[in-house]
């Protein structure tokens, strides 16, 4: 009987092991010898490493053109690409099996195969049991969930427990489509995918609404500079944007006339409603301590900064140049100390929105602080565009020095700021308004930084349909049955099971430059459950490694007036020490059989 061709490509042919027997088998034991052979033989080999070769090429170039998520998501992470593998883990372990009974001179084939087969096993765990995302940490703050890159739906409803999660199915590409997302049985409403972009920019309008904060768009300009800006009332992130040396804000309350001209330092300490002043007096020893009059609090002022400027990470009081002001950039460093409570504060005179206290966190004992230097009025005083809406009526302030100038507000007409021979035109008035939100669409490979992942759901219910845009950050909100509903997207969080405490973030730059040589943290490791607290140091090739986890420092974010954020990429791959096992089985393998080949081909006479 003829034999079956099969993968004895390392096997002496007058060693071949004796077929099996059919004579006396049952249809279905000739068809399980067949297919055994089958799956055994060089014909299913050679199909399943070309497939594997074709497979990897159009990988390498999807990801070349669209970037590794589409990549994965098209290729690497598909039932198909699986199914391959499958077949050629049963390829391999079908060709070791059908040399049994093994002999001594198979032990390097026999290896060889059993590492390949370790090797696939490791690369499905890392397929499926792998952690990749990133951990963002402010200074002073603690992390103890990895962001991964799983897209989900959060709805809860108002004044109960109830909430559901509902996964998001990621496309390779811009989608838009109609696709139901499931989790949502038992509620009076539906939730449907109509658009889903893997990368995309925002795009907001402002629009006329029956109710809602007032806003305007205005146009500044003069002959050097033509800038417009957006105004919303009550809104934290456009009711005013800086231009300079002025700001343009908008308030239904009016700016109030400068105090005169002081004379000494002080400090204001704002507890709710009420003010406390406290005046430095010149001359003054530092520590300067003093007691908050009607508060358990006391104040000690430990250094007062007449031009703030900031060299390496520490705060100097530089000399002013010839014919400059003084008090440039006046700061007061200042303890706040009470019953439990000690506070360190950097308060600036001319930025009185920053955060004071070290680690940019708000006070505890509820205080805010402002420091007011001598000033000669209009060199100090800041320069702003107020536009005043009260009670349906629009009217503008302008501060130039100590004085203010008003108005009524007229579409269309161009105002003296008295600045810079800069102008200001209301272009348009709402005096109701609604943010529209709408997200443009940018290629995977775009390395922009403000864009983000988006999607449009729409809410379908019993006499209702409405859609809404999403993105990370960004809430919704909608009346159903008289309960209000509010939807969340972001991405999946997955609890590590201990918190990084971020210390201190470092960064260096190169001389002269800018530009960033490197950035590393301290950091606290905290294990509530293994009593296990210690410090580290992690930066890009020096990870912090616990309980199977490694956390490499990444990126990071510095923005004025906010903490400095740290951002990590946390990592755990159970595969690994598999997959590493594996590639040393197979390498002890491969140099087995060669070994043996040589020492029979020295035996063999010529």
């Amino acid at each position: 009987m003829e034999k079956h061709p099969d993968l004895r490509m390392f096997k002496d042919k007058a060693s071949s092991a004796p077929a099996v027997p059919e004579g006396g088998l049952s249809f279905w034991g000739r068809a399980a010898v067949s297919t055994f052979r089958f799956l055994a033989s060089v014909k299913l080999a050679v199909p399943i490493i070309l497939a594997l070769m074709v497979i990897l090429s159009a990988g390498t170039i999807v990801e070349s053109l669209h970037g590794p998520d589409a990549a994965k998501l098209l290729v690497y992470d598909t039932l198909w690409f699986a199914a391959v593998l499958v077949l050629l883990g049963v390829n391999v372990l079908a060709a070791a099996l059908d040399r049994l009974p093994w002999q001594k001179k198979h032990t390097g084939f026999v290896i060889t195969h059993l590492g390949i087969i370790v090797i696939l096993v490791g690369s499905f765990m890392t397929r499926y049991l792998m952690i990749d995302g990133q951990m963002p940490v402010a200074e002073g703050e603690s992390g103890a969930h990895v962001t991964v890159s799983e897209p989900l739906v959060y709805v809860f409803e108002d004044g109960s427990r109830r909430d559901a999660i509902l996964k998001v199915n990621k496309k390779p590409f811009a989608w838009e489509g109609r696709e139901k997302l499931k989790g949502l049985e038992g509620w009076p409403f539906e939730l449907y995918l109509l658009r889903y972009y893997p990368k995309a920019r925002v795009q907001e309008t402002l629009e006329e609404a029956a109710e809602g904060p007032a806003a305007v768009e205005i146009t500044l300009h003069n002959e050097f500079v033509r800038q417009q800006v957006q105004l919303r009332e009550n809104d934290p992130m456009r009711s005013q944007a800086d231009l300079g040396p002025a700001r343009v804000t908008i308030s239904d309350k009016p700016m109030e006339e400068l105090s005169p001209a002081l004379s000494e330092p002080s400090l204001e300490i704002v507890f709710g409603n009420e003010t406390k002043t406290i005046v430095i007096p010149s001359g003054a020893e530092f520590p300067f301590r003093s007691e908050i009059e009607g508060t358990p609090y006391r104040l000690t002022v430990t250094r007062i900064l007449k031009n703030a400027v900031v060299h390496g990470r520490e705060l100097s009081d530089d000399p002013p140049a010839p014919g400059e002001n003084v008090w440039k950039n006046p700061a007061a460093e200042l303890t706040l100390e009470g019953p439990k409570l000690k506070e360190n504060h950097t308060v600036f005179s001319r930025f009185p929105d920053f955060p004071t206290a070290h680690g940019m966190k708000p006070s505890e004992a509820g205080a805010v602080l402002r420091f007011r230097a001598p000033h000669d009025g209009e060199e100090t005083a800041a320069r702003e565009l107020r536009i005043v809406s009260a009670e349906g009526d629009m009217t503008y302030q302008i501060r130039s020095g100590s004085g203010i100038t008003s108005g009524k507000i007229e579409a269309g007409a161009e105002i003296e700021t008295g600045w810079m021979n800069l102008k200001f035109r209301v272009d348009r008035v709402l005096k109701h308004s609604r943010l529209e939100r709408s997200f443009n669409p940018h290629p995977n490979t775009s390395e922009a930084e403000d864009l983000a992942s988006a999607v449009q759901v729409e809410a379908a219910g019993k006499g209702f349909r409405r859609s809404y845009w999403l993105a990370a950050g960004y809430r919704e909100k909608f009346e159903v049955e008289g309960k209000t509903v509010h939807v969340v997207y972001g991405q999946r969080r997955i609890p590590l099971g201990f918190k990084v405490e971020l210390k201190d973030f470092k960064i260096e730059h190169y001389p002269g430059t800018e530009k960033p040589a490197g950035f590393s943290s301290d950091v606290i490791l905290k294990d509530e459950t293994r009593g296990v607290v210690r410090e580290a140091h992690i930066s890009m090739n020096n990870p912090l490694i616990y309980n199977g986890f490694r956390i490499y420092q990444a990126a990071y974010s510095q923005n004025p007036g906010e903490p400095e954020i740290s951002v990590f990429a946390v990592g755990r791959d159970p595969g690994v020490p598999i997959k590493y096992a594996g590639s040393v089985i197979l390498v002890s393998g491969i140099t087995i059989m060669f070994a043996m080949r040589r020492f029979k081909n020295a035996r063999t006479p010529s």
